[in-house]
């Protein structure tokens, strides 16, 4: 069985973890809990006040992932019955866990997003997360397509954010926030164009797994690490949430709150046993080295293959986990591709 399948199958077995997961996407749906992800990663929202975004400017109730519309249905519902499955004729499902709209008053007109939030606990589930969320955005703009703009008009396209709320990721991405969108950039000559035709796509990666006085744990960071971590308690969170970012706890915020931390203990166990898997893909990686080490080109080509078939990892992952000279990455592309 894959190493990663059993990761997998850990946490699928845990009725637990689903019920936090989903305990999670509903905290975050939370309007005043959405206005502090804006505030705090998205460039067009930064300086304003999060009840003023709240209130103004998310549109309706953001749904989460148990509401499912086709995507080939002719109309689409605003906010209050917003697609957080995206399905085509030719592609498979996609369910978003958070979707909503927002909107920004700018100039002379308003300007509308589409944002999608992903809480995320793997930060490599067998494949890039980051192409998942090219993916994403680019699938949440097609959905546009008759319900938002037809082919008389592609400048009703509206502005999409997939904001990715990483709990787990790896060691040298902790604390950070980074955005990935499109940039104009001469190739030849000096050639200007307006950004609004453009910038219609922005990823935003937040990764967390922070601690208390760790460089960079301050702010959106702090915010989400507390308000996603199974170690905090109901008492500390509602504390947090109430003194550090002057959040009034509603009857909703506390009930989520509490029954979320009252499911912790059966992630946390989850987690364990993610780790001891986990570690197990590991050793095999470092045995991997180990026989590259000891200069048998013919067995790390067949490691190689191995590692590519059972965790899913592409040839340059799979290059750079056994720490292979990226000026023998031809050499060995030859040996194992053909």
């Amino acid at each position: 069985m894959e190493l990663y399948n059993e990761t997998a199958k850990a946490s699928e077995d845990n009725p637990n973890l689903r019920m936090y997961d989903e305990h999670i996407k509903r905290l975050l749906a939370i309007k005043i809990i959405l206005a502090h992800i804006l505030t705090g990663c998205v460039e067009e929202f930064a300086g304003i006040e999060p009840y003023e975004i709240a209130e103004k400017y998310i549109e309706g109730e953001p749904k989460v992932s148990e509401i499912s519309v086709n995507r080939n249905e002719t109309s689409m519902q605003t906010i209050t019955g917003m697609n957080t499955e995206d399905s085509g004729l030719d592609e498979r499902t996609v369910r978003y866990d958070i979707l909503f709209y927002a909107c920004l008053p700018k100039a002379r007109e308003t300007v509308k997003f589409i944002i999608n939030i992903e809480a995320q606990t793997k930060f490599y589930p067998g494949y890039s997360l980051l192409k998942r969320a090219v993916y994403y955005c680019s699938r949440m703009i097609s959905a546009q397509y008759t319900r938002e703009f037809d082919e008389n008009n592609y400048d009703d396209i509206k502005k999409v954010f997939s904001i990715w709320l990483c709990s787990r990721p790896s060691a040298d991405k902790r604390n950070t926030v980074t955005r990935f969108s499109l940039k104009e950039s001469n190739f030849i000559g000096k050639a200007r164009y307006k950004p609004e035709e453009y910038d219609l796509l922005e990823i935003i990666m937040v990764c967390l797994s922070g601690k208390e006085g760790e460089e960079d744990y301050r702010g959106i960071i702090r915010f989400l690490d507390k308000l996603t971590n199974p170690r905090v308690k109901s008492e500390e969170l509602r504390e947090v949430l109430e003194k550090d970012y002057n959040i009034k706890l509603t009857t909703e915020i506390n009930r989520e709150v509490l029954d979320m931390c009252n499911l912790s203990y059966g992630v946390l166990e989850t987690g364990r046993e993610e780790g001891r898997i986990e570690g197990r893909i590991e050793g095999r990686i470092e045995g991997r080295i180990e026989g590259k080490a000891e200069g048998k080109e013919t067995n790390l080509v067949e490691n190689i293959k191995s590692l590519m078939k059972n965790l899913g990892l592409s040839f340059d992952e799979t290059l750079k986990a056994l720490s292979v000279p990226e000026e023998e990455y031809g050499k060995y592309r030859k040996l194992v591709l053909g």
